[in-house]
């Protein structure tokens, strides 16, 4: 009976957090129906190794049922990556882009933006890659670099789970896999690539604060109207800390929540934590 009753209250909160989103109305009924969609179709029996489904209008292929559901509740249900433009064709930055599904979810919120995807591991670029254009996305550029301080090769972790979601550069987060990939500088990118960019997603599992501060100490941090930071806390990494991404946020004009995503009732010294930083540049007359 108590699991019963966790997995009503699981579902009847998703739900509720569905409905206090800012979508219109029409949008929430839509994402509702097809997370009751995927959700009974991952449960049916013989479709537990379906890698591929349809929702919205769109096709995602995924390396298995779990990370694709995973995926489509963590973006389109719970909305973490919502932003409001003041443009109909926002240019967008996605880091740590893994099989696409924030850059669908940019393209459901705004069909003509402009979107830069970047994703390090090979085998999830792919699908990256392989979803973005399965899906017609005219305006979104996939990239295959892990985004950083300096542009070259750098090591590249993971956990030997395809598709994961925390590989990273930093064996502490990833796993013990290695191999190399590409590293670009992102202040050198949106230097050449962009006048202004309107959010930025950086979701890179461990290296937000060295990317957050190259971007400060080149200027470009100034192009950045809005942004979301998933910090990644107690993961080992000495040169990555809140207070250090905080005080570039102030000190760059940026006003700034901070939303922790673990909510556990058993926090205990050097628990592992998973913080959203959301940051809009504060407007200076």
């Amino acid at each position: 009976m108590t699991r019963i009753l966790s997995f009503i209250k699981n579902k009847t909160d998703i739900l509720f957090n569905l409905s206090r989103s800012r979508l219109s109305f029409a949008k929430k009924i839509r994402i509702a129906f097809w997370y009751s969609y995927i959700f009974i179709k991952k449960n049916m029996p013989g479709m537990l190794r379906f890698k591929k489904t349809r929702f919205l209008g769109y096709t995602a292929e995924s390396f298995d049922c779990k990370t694709l559901f995973f995926l489509f509740v963590e973006i389109f249900v719970n909305n973490q990556y919502y932003f409001k433009s003041d443009t109909d064709e926002p240019t967008i930055i996605d880091c740590g882009a893994n099989i696409g599904m924030a850059t669908l979810y940019f393209s459901f919120l705004y069909p003509a933006a402009h979107i830069y995807s970047f994703e390090p591991d090979p085998g999830t670029y792919a699908l990256l890659k392989k979803n973005i254009e399965a899906n017609g996305l005219k305006g979104a550029t996939p990239l295959n670099f892990a985004v950083s301080d300096k542009s070259g090769t750098v090591d590249f972790f993971n956990n030997n789970q395809d598709g994961s979601p925390v590989m990273s550069t930093h064996r502490e987060r990833g796993g013990d896999k290695k191999i190399q990939v590409r590293s670009i500088k992102l202040s050198d990118f949106i230097r050449d690539t962009c006048e202004k960019v309107d959010y930025l997603k950086m979701d890179v599992e461990g290296s937000e604060g060295v990317v957050l501060e190259d971007l400060s100490q080149s200027g470009i941090l100034g192009r950045i109207e809005s942004m979301v930071i998933e910090y990644h806390h107690n993961t080992g990494q000495k040169n990555n800390s809140m207070s250090k991404i905080c005080d570039i946020l102030d000190s760059s004009h940026f006003s700034y929540n901070i939303f922790n995503t673990n909510n556990k009732k058993d926090m205990y010294e050097n628990s592992y934590q998973d913080i959203m930083i959301y940051a809009q540049k504060i407007n200076r007359i």
